[in-house]
């Protein structure tokens, strides 16, 4: 009967645990995890005419108004929080060719949501993942990895009642001053 040296065993455990924890990040490469360092990128393509009205908040930050340009863009950074509950949303406006008014709240980052769509940045440079939004005249486009030509995905699209949304809203803005003029002509 041979017996077992401690030391050996405990270098065959530690060569184990070191292959399924190769195993596991070569697994998870990918996906987003709690702690990880996230990007948001949110890109005016709508038109060379349009600009976009644009407000971000979390449970913890509001991020501010911003009123971006065609081509322009708003960003922010960020860690997950450890628990994975991370979540920013933003309000969103414009006016159509017709001068109606377009708007809409959307989760910009729903860390369950997201955690296997946004771009991984080369660990090399920084770690981070980039999720970058391009805003259009049909909806939200998530662009997955544009450097792999890989075609945007549409995540979002704008609501469908847009007379009873601008109704709404001219409501609303009848007690505000310094509120949008909706143009409700037919």
């Amino acid at each position: 009967m041979s017996s077992s040296n401690p030391n050996e065993y405990g270098y065959r455990l530690a060569l184990l645990l070191m292959v399924f924890a190769s195993y596991g990040c070569s697994m998870v490469c990918c996906t987003m995890l709690p702690l990880d360092k996230v990007y948001v990128q949110v890109h005016n393509s709508l038109a060379r005419n349009q600009k976009l009205d644009i407000n971000c908040k979390s449970k913890d930050n509001d991020l501010g108004s911003h009123t971006l340009s065609y081509s322009q863009f708003f960003s922010w950074h960020f860690n997950v929080n450890f628990w994975g509950t991370t979540l920013f949303w933003c309000q969103m406006e414009w006016r159509d060719d017709r001068g109606k008014y377009v708007q809409g709240s959307y989760n910009i980052f729903d860390f369950h949501k997201l955690k296997n769509k946004c771009d991984h940045q080369d660990p090399r440079v920084h770690y981070y993942y980039l999720c970058e939004w391009h805003i259009q005249r049909d909806g939200l486009y998530l662009f997955h990895n544009p450097d792999r030509n890989e075609l945007p995905e549409l995540i979002y699209t704008w609501p469908q009642h847009l007379d009873i949304q601008n109704r709404t809203i001219l409501r609303k803005d009848r007690g505000n001053l310094a509120g949008l003029v909706c143009d409700h002509a037919h």
